[in-house]
């Protein structure tokens, strides 16, 4: 295969099938963990059971499988202030050198008292493997003045004015690839750093990606990618909240504005029950603090511009057939049948299967012997978009 002294390859692509056409679709599987067999499903809701008027609480339900459907009871007698937000968390235990892995998902709710009395929150429902099943409901009574604070746990001074700044929250975006060739694959990421907990986030103003075509890649926005990182000395949770896939239709220098979010972060106003501050005992979403009241804290955050050198895609030893498609591209070939009689038809079928704008491989025109009577092809394209990138087989 030629390479020019870009090191770009051309590949030609330009074997194509005769009267029918089927394809086989590159599959993009996901794996969810589910609870293991034999555990007995538990679907449960927890809430402080005493708070006075006023305070800030989280109802917090909690399954042990995953399941979809989620659906909430009407909460009628107290103020939702955030939710539901959706986290997982996961734990192992060694018992005996066996190890045992269990998979948490839950569904939490803000939530603040604004008159006495007592008052139940009824069941939550979820669907699990087609079945639905209710949590427990909660009753919490609503006092006046300050409600006592659970056992176990120890007043922990609120931050300093309540401020959070501009180390304790941000919004970054980064791409793989600062240089592409046009119509090269590009994945540009936005990540949330935080170091206190976030309860909700919304996307106000989404950047314009003029001069590429683009892809989203992340389709379920409430399973964020989460992981920590270390920022000039400073460990954060962090959160993938926008992926996408770019392909630039032409050269040149191209900007992609920055992007803006709302987020509701909490300051604790009571003790953990560690007795001490570990922003990090929660998760993104704060799904651990059940006896704890916050103060919410609406920031405006922004993030970074970014600006892309797109090269122009040589033009040495590049095949007249060749019609942009730029990625990494494999093709193979089948027929159903080795022999035939005089009308009888064959399938022969051609693949191809790559990461990239796969789209974008066009159908070559095909000489066959003057012999064979020959149909249009069917074209299909099975696209997948990924955290990886998008791929697919056509």
């Amino acid at each position: 295969m030629p390479e020019n002294q870009d090191g770009i390859q051309y590949q030609n692509l330009v074997i194509w099938p005769m009267k029918k056409l089927r394809f086989s679709a590159l599959l993009v599987m996901f794996t969810w963990v589910s609870f293991a067999s034999g555990q007995d499903l538990d679907f449960r809701a927890s809430a402080r059971e005493v708070v006075s008027v006023g305070d800030q609480f989280r109802l917090i339900y909690s399954i042990n499988g995953q399941a979809s459907g989620f659906r909430a009871p009407a909460i009628k007698d107290f103020s939702v202030l955030a939710g539901p937000s959706q986290s997982t968390s996961t734990s192992m235990q060694i018992i005996n050198n066996q190890v045992s892995r269990s998979v948490e998902y839950s569904f939490t709710y803000v939530l603040q008292a604004t008159s006495e009395g007592t008052f139940t929150i009824p069941p939550a429902s979820v669907n699990v493997d087609g079945k639905s099943y209710q949590s427990n409901p909660v009753t919490i009574r609503v006092v006046k003045g300050s409600a006592p604070a659970p056992a176990g746990t120890q007043q922990q001074a609120q931050p300093q004015g309540g401020e959070i700044t501009a180390k304790d929250l941000f919004v970054r975006a980064s791409v793989n690839k600062s240089n592409p060739y046009q119509g090269e694959q590009v994945i540009i990421t936005y990540k949330i750093y935080t170091r206190v907990p976030v309860a909700e986030y919304s996307i106000t103003r989404v950047p314009s990606t003029a001069g590429f075509w683009s892809q989203d890649l992340i389709k379920d926005n409430t399973k964020l990618n989460q992981y920590r990182e270390t920022v000039d000395g400073s460990e954060y949770v962090v959160a993938e909240i926008k992926k996408e896939a770019l392909f630039a239709q032409k050269s040149g220098s191209l900007t992609i504005e920055p992007l803006e979010m709302d987020v509701v972060a909490q300051i604790q106003r009571k003790a953990s029950r560690r007795g001490f501050n570990d922003p990090f005992f929660d998760s993104f979403f704060n799904d651990s603090f059940l006896g704890n009241t916050y103060q919410n804290v609406k920031k405006t955050l922004r993030s970074n511009q970014l600006n892309i050198n797109v090269k122009p895609l040589p033009s040495t030893d590049r095949p007249s057939e060749f019609t942009g498609a730029v990625g990494n591209f494999s093709i193979s070939s089948s027929i159903d049948r080795e022999q035939l009689k005089t009308n009888e038809a064959m399938t022969l079928k051609f693949t191809i299967t790559g990461k990239g704008n796969i789209k974008l491989v066009e159908k070559p025109n095909l000489v066959f012997p003057s012999d064979f009577e020959v149909y249009d092809p069917r074209i299909t394209d099975n696209i997948a978009a990924s955290q990886t990138g998008v791929s697919g087989s056509r």
